[in-house]
């Protein structure tokens, strides 16, 4: 049975920006940072030194006001935890599977999350399940670990003071779920590998590259990510498009095309239309009014905690 969130994150979970427990949680200096549109706050937070290698960022996010939200599509997971008044309990933990598509919701008043932005490759270990079992899913953490685990993950974070506290006991839970795993599978720093040159290059190209057949190449990547490199590909350049057009007050839809990697400007609406259900025009302007989900490709992140895939200098257009 779940907790109530007895002490600690109780009074965060009903409380407003302005009440003094929540504003305890984060320095002055870092609040003025992350203060942002709609008033809307992000913390990047350090990562532990044994959740490294599992662990790509890790921030917190809080909308003191109802908001509607808007998120980039993903190919790693996240483990996420979730503080508020109309959260069963007032604490739940649940892995937000890989994402094909953009995701809009609508976040009430007083919520808060803490994210963790799973490496490629770390999702079995950690959760114990397939990627392309969780695509665009959300699973509970007690259908991943178990109800005891999870019912003293929920009792622990519902008794941490502040979020530092509550994203140290989301590291060691992981850490402790990958010990006792088989491993991480031979073939993720291989991965890693491809992810970095899959960008510039095609998929013969990069299976050469790291030394495997086209088959083992895609079948390596369906296994650790659930999605094919062709995919995982579209992903990133859809995110470099969308990007490229936030950052130019009238962009050029051609040049964006082109510098993103797309064919053609046909290309890259017709990728626009079936990851977001909208023309490139259409989603800059929804993203205007609505707030990027923090750690979301829509919004930028620190050098550091940056999204999975690398930046190269120039891609080759592909169709």
């Amino acid at each position: 049975m779940r907790m109530s969130m007895a002490t600690g994150w109780r009074a965060i979970g009903r409380a407003h920006w302005k009440n003094r427990t929540w504003r305890a949680l984060v320095s002055r200096p870092c609040r003025r940072q992350i203060r942002g549109m709609h008033d809307v706050q992000t913390q990047y937070l350090p990562i532990r030194r044994d959740a490294a290698r599992l662990v790509s960022a890790l921030l917190v996010d809080e909308s003191p006001q109802p908001l509607a939200r808007i998120a980039t599509p993903s190919p790693c997971a996240q483990l996420v935890a979730r503080f508020g008044p109309t959260v069963p309990g007032g604490v739940d933990v649940h892995l937000l599977g890989p994402q094909r598509r953009v995701r809009r919701k609508h976040v009430g008043g007083g919520h808060r999350a803490i994210l963790l932005r799973l490496r490629p490759g770390m999702q079995p270990a950690i959760a114990g399940v397939a990627p392309s079992e969780s695509i665009g899913s959300a699973i509970a953490i007690d259908d991943l670990w178990g109800a005891n685990a999870a019912n003293r993950l929920r009792a622990q974070l519902a008794a941490a003071m502040d979020a530092n506290a509550a994203a140290a006991l989301l590291q060691a839970a992981i850490v402790e779920q990958a010990s006792s795993a088989r491993g991480a599978s031979p073939a993720t720093p291989r991965l890693a590998f491809a992810l970095a040159r899959l960008q510039a290059s095609g998929v013969a190209d990069v299976a050469r590259a790291v030394g495997v057949s086209e088959r083992q190449l895609r079948r390596e990547f369906r296994d650790l990510l659930g999605l094919s490199p062709k995919a995982v590909a579209r992903l990133d350049r859809f995110a470099r498009a969308v990007r490229a057009g936030q950052s130019i007050a009238s962009p050029s839809w051609a040049a964006v095309a082109a510098d993103a990697g797309y064919y053609d400007q046909a290309h890259m609406i017709a990728d626009f239309k079936a990851i977001a259900g909208v023309t490139p025009r259409a989603l800059l302007a929804e993203l205007r009014v609505a707030t990027p989900i923090g750690g979301s490709g829509f919004s930028r992140p620190p050098p550091d905690a940056s999204a999975t895939l690398p930046t190269p200098a120039r891609r080759t257009p592909r169709r």
